[in-house]
């Protein structure tokens, strides 16, 4: 490989820092919280925003998350909002996982994405 081939693809190759703050950028408004943990990015939102994440997140070229790889459910009893749902989705071209979580209450209807 050529040695400006080699800088271009270098230039391309995003960290999962960088890539959280293109994220917080362009989905402030529909993000609550981002959090690395592990080299793994974690979007919370809300039940309102979630489906338009999610559909941000599957159909971005930057983003391209178009597999569902688990939605597992948190219960916490003390709290208001006790349940959390977590949404693992992954990105087979750019073979990475995000995390999606959305906390809702009980008597909250939530729609299947």
């Amino acid at each position: 490989m050529s040695k400006i081939k080699t800088n271009l693809f270098k230039q391309t190759i995003w960290s999962t820092q960088n890539y959280a703050a293109f994220l917080k950028s362009n989905l402030g408004i529909l993000l609550k919280n981002t959090i690395i943990l592990n080299n793994t990015i974690i979007l919370k939102t809300t039940k309102k925003n979630l489906p338009t994440l999610l559909f941000f997140l599957k159909q971005n070229s930057l983003s391209l998350y178009k597999q569902l790889i688990d939605v597992a459910t948190e219960d916490t009893p003390k709290h208001k909002n006790r349940f959390r749902l977590n949404y693992i989705l992954a990105s087979p071209l750019y073979s990475t996982k995000i995390f999606v979580t959305a906390v809702i209450d009980e008597l909250t209807y939530f729609p299947s994405v």
